[in-house]
């Protein structure tokens, strides 16, 4: 990478790297069947093994390019947003595509 010229690296990956992993019928298909799926997980915080292994292999990902960044002497940072209170994900701005986007068009909107 510093080869190509590049000076810094930004990780702006979607914010599935912050996604809560708990239950709201909302992984995929197969949710409904699912044993969680017919609790009432609107009431209660019941965790999601998949969105926890999603979230788990994201992280590592976003881990391992740090871990390059450093073993090159290259600086980076981690991108987020839409973050809520705890840290996780607020589920309305997923990807940097749609952050970017929504700063546009406050822009024009204050314009």
């Amino acid at each position: 990478m510093k080869l190509l010229g590049t000076e810094f690296v930004y990780e702006a990956y979607d914010m599935d790297k912050l996604l809560k992993p708990v239950c709201r019928g909302d992984y995929n298909e197969k949710c409904r069947y699912c044993e969680t799926y017919r609790k009432n997980w609107k009431q209660e915080r019941i965790p999601c093994e998949k969105k926890g292994i999603k979230r788990q292999n994201i992280q590592r990902g976003c881990h391992k390019l740090a871990e390059i960044c450093q073993d090159l002497g290259m600086p980076m940072k981690m991108l987020t947003w839409d973050c809520d209170v705890e840290g996780d994900w607020a589920e309305h701005v997923k990807g940097v595509d749609d952050y970017l986007y929504g700063l546009e068009q406050k822009k024009k909107e204050s314009s």
